[in-house]
């Protein structure tokens, strides 16, 4: 597997990593500063954002799709025009959507809002600000594709990690100055993401030599917007996915055991740094490749991701019981355990499933993609109802695993990668994974436990060397490098 791959990889994991550990500084002090009924309205404002931009982002992943194959081709002037159409396109997207926030808003504070909450005149003041934070993060979203899309990932991750850095810590800064309200928050962290967002443009420029300003195209709208609805629909379709099994645990058992089950599903949520990293780093290389040199590539990736994210799951399923007993108690994590080790084994499928899907959406079609998408979540909710009802919050986990292992079997046979190869080591791993399940249930926390861990750690790296090209091309680059510095 070619080099610039581990090294895209590695430097998008470090992007991903870095703001996960500056958000769990920040997040105390939040607290502290704007207090619990303040800081639950920013933390809804910042989903809402997220919905609101899913459009934008939509549209973004269409870009990084053909420019990547057009930049691969040299054809510079085209993605000179594929930048410009589709940052005045988004932009006109996030100004009607920031008007309709704006005037939705407003008329919820007015009308359905406490009149007496100390809030209310916070939340008028901040309406401005959250309405041009979706043209604003729309923009963003293209400048961010396009560097993506050219395989620029140490200049995108450099911006795109300091501006998320500042945007966590400055806000602080501010609230300390001009006083602990909403709308001081939000014009903060949207002058933030304003001057990452033309950090970004500015480095695209660079890049692309697309400094003049161009009018968008109606050809090239038109190309965009066949891949960006099906990529609206598959984002859509995710986003319904992640919270379907919270969805229907706290309709069929009630709020009480719904934090039963959204403590761990959120905790355990953090490993898909790992399979995003990857997916970053595939996607333009797998767009600029013809069907068979991306097939290899998708492969090969999913051998190493197997190496890699398999010990890190053991490693979780060992280690989530203790760090639960001290996060929340006793009392929550001897529910939350059990439930958090099979999630563990769901995520770590789901992350081979976002590898493949790349392969489909880039290589087959993002049509297909979607509708994968459609077919699974249909069959998920049944599943969710029939599980949770026979087996409890256990249940709703264990059909999160059967779930994804559906979806990443269907991606694998839509794909046309070569299925035995690619099967038969991920569910070698697995049946790892499944040993290591049972001893961590039974052996919580103790040395006993640790062995059998360590032991099953061993087992997945001595299969990932003998199945995997890229994990060995992998271990002996690291090896050698580890022997020169000696040497030095």
């Amino acid at each position: 597997m070619d080099k610039a791959i581990y090294k895209n990889t590695a430097i998008n994991l470090v992007g991903l990593v870095l703001p996960t550990f500056v958000s769990l500084a920040t997040v105390p002090l939040y607290i502290h500063t704007l207090g619990l009924e303040r800081f639950g309205a920013v933390a809804f404002i910042w989903v809402l954002i997220d919905y609101f931009s899913v459009l934008g982002f939509a549209l973004s992943v269409a870009v990084q799709n053909q420019l990547s194959r057009a930049y691969a081709r040299n054809e510079l002037d085209f993605c000179r025009d594929l930048v410009w159409t589709a940052l005045w396109s988004n932009l006109a997207i996030g100004t009607l959507v920031g008007i309709l926030v704006y005037a939705s808003g407003r008329a919820y504070i007015n009308y359905f809002m406490d009149p007496g909450s100390t809030l209310r005149p916070e939340l008028l003041a901040g309406l401005p600000w959250l309405s041009l934070a979706v043209p604003v993060a729309n923009g963003l979203a293209v400048s961010a594709a396009a560097l993506s899309g050219a395989e620029r990932f140490a200049a995108f991750n450099t911006i795109q990690t300091s501006g998320i850095i500042l945007f966590q810590v400055l806000p602080l800064v501010c609230m300390s100055l001009f006083g602990a309200t909403v709308d001081v928050l939000l014009a903060s962290a949207l002058l933030i993401r304003s001057l990452t967002a033309i950090r970004m443009f500015r480095e695209v420029a660079g890049v692309l030599d697309a400094g003049s300003v161009r009018l968008p195209k109606w050809a090239v709208i038109k190309g965009l917007a066949n891949f960006g609805g099906w990529m609206f629909a598959t984002t859509i379709l995710t986003l319904v996915t992640d919270s379907a099994d919270r969805t229907v645990v706290g309709a069929m058992s009630g709020p009480r055991l719904v934090a039963f089950y959204t403590v761990p599903k959120n905790l355990v949520m953090r490993l898909n740094i790992v399979s995003i990293a990857l997916g970053r780093s595939l996607f333009p290389r797998l767009s600029a490749s013809n069907g068979e040199q991306a097939r290899t590539i998708t492969q090969q990736s999913l051998g190493l991701l197997n190496a890699i994210f398999t010990p890190i799951a053991i490693i979780s399923m060992i280690a989530v019981g203790p760090f639960l007993q001290v996060w929340v108690g006793e009392g929550l994590a001897s529910v939350s355990a059990p439930i958090a080790r099979v999630l563990v084994i769901g995520m770590w499928l789901g992350g081979q499933a976002d590898v493949t899907r790349i392969l489909v959406q880039s290589q087959v079609s993002a049509a297909v993609a979607a509708r994968v998408s459609a077919i699974q979540l249909t069959a998920y909710f049944l599943l969710l109802w029939f599980s949770i009802q026979q087996f409890g919050l256990l249940g709703a986990a264990v059909a999160t695993v059967i779930r994804a292992m559906f979806e990443y079997l269907l991606l694998v046979h839509l794909s046309h990668v070569a299925s035995r190869s690619t099967i038969f080591p991920m569910l070698a791993q697995l049946a790892i994974l499944l040993i290591t399940l049972p001893v961590t249930n039974a052996a919580l926390g103790n040395v006993a436990g640790l062995i059998s861990g360590a032991g099953c750690v061993a087992m997945s790296l001595l299969l990932s060397m003998s199945t995997s090209s890229a994990f060995r091309s992998l271990a002996k680059g690291s090896i050698g490098r580890l022997s020169m510095r000696r040497r030095i």
